[in-house]
């Protein structure tokens, strides 16, 4: 194919595919054709696909990057590799515009109710009825609280039981599915949340914890996936389980100063993460791939 001797003509030394599943399969294809060393990246997600496949092609693999020690395990245990193959690179911090509102921002929004907010698709994959199971339970165990839930993300496959399940208890006009918020202004909503709440059991990463915490808004998440790694001691975390959440929301709402807190400590992890020091260990990857030939 024409790509294969475009690769070889400009001494392409190193392919990298940046997910686990068909820039994988091409880069497995290219090192087959033309004997271009290859790594991947793989985030979670994307491991599960191609069962038969895969193993194949992450076994020819120079390197396996993984963006959490979650994600490492769960690629060494579907994919059968050696753990030292596979390097645990994280994300990096959101860009600049994730950061604390302003007093003078604050004083010019109109004023609103507080609220949790949600981030995601209203599906199995982000446990969306976790999260309303949970919310409901806040509600029953807090009935003066004016906290709301806001929910923006595309439609998925829960939202009619989520809708069935509030309304039932009352809660529909504290509930507001907002759809999916442009990239340009979800860190506007960020910063008008009381707190972001991520019940998903099986995140890879889970960049909106940073981008919650960057925002100066405390993150209530489930003890799962790679959210112990990324929150820490910065957020609640609690089981998958609606009571363990609900506890937590009512913790946020209830203590006198957790809430401040929290927000120092999301501000100081927030710190730890960098794009500059993601590209400078995945470059280190790329040299030890063409130091061992």
């Amino acid at each position: 194919p024409q790509f294969i001797r475009s690769a070889i003509s400009r001494r392409i030394e190193h392919v990298h595919a940046h997910f686990a599943t068909y820039p994988a399969l091409l880069a497995w294809i290219i090192e087959r054709l033309a004997g271009i060393p290859y790594s991947v990246t793989a985030h979670a997600h994307d491991i599960y696909v191609n069962q038969d496949l895969l193993p194949l092609v992450c076994d020819g693999a120079k390197r396996i990057i993984a963006i959490s020690e979650f994600t490492k395990r769960e690629t060494v245990a579907a994919w059968g590799v050696e753990p030292a193959k596979v390097v645990v690179i994280p994300h990096g911090a959101p860009p600049p515009e994730f950061r604390p509102e302003t007093p003078a921002e604050a004083a010019a929004r109109p004023k609103e109710p507080p609220f949790f907010l949600f981030v995601g698709t209203t599906g199995p994959s982000k446990n969306a009825r976790l999260l309303a199971a949970a919310f409901r339970l806040f509600k029953a165990r807090n009935p003066a609280s004016p906290h709301r839930l806001v929910l923006a993300g595309p439609d998925g496959a829960d939202r009619p039981w989520m809708e069935e399940h509030l309304g039932a208890a009352g809660l529909g006009p504290a509930v507001d599915f907002a759809g999916p918020v442009p990239p340009g202004r979800i860190h506007e909503l960020y910063r008008r949340a009381f707190a972001v709440v991520l019940p998903s059991s099986g995140e890879g990463f889970a960049l909106p914890a940073l981008e919650a915490m960057a925002c100066g808004v405390p993150v209530a998440a489930v003890d799962a996936g790679a959210l112990p790694e990324v929150v820490a001691d910065a957020g609640l975390l609690a089981r998958a389980e609606p009571e363990a959440l609900a506890a937590e929301l009512s913790r946020l709402v209830g203590e006198v100063g957790l809430r401040g807190r929290l927000v120092e400590r999301g501000l100081e992890r927030v710190k730890l993460y960098s794009w500059d020091k993601t590209a400078r260990e995945t470059l280190a990857v790329y040299d030890r791939v063409l130091a061992d030939g």
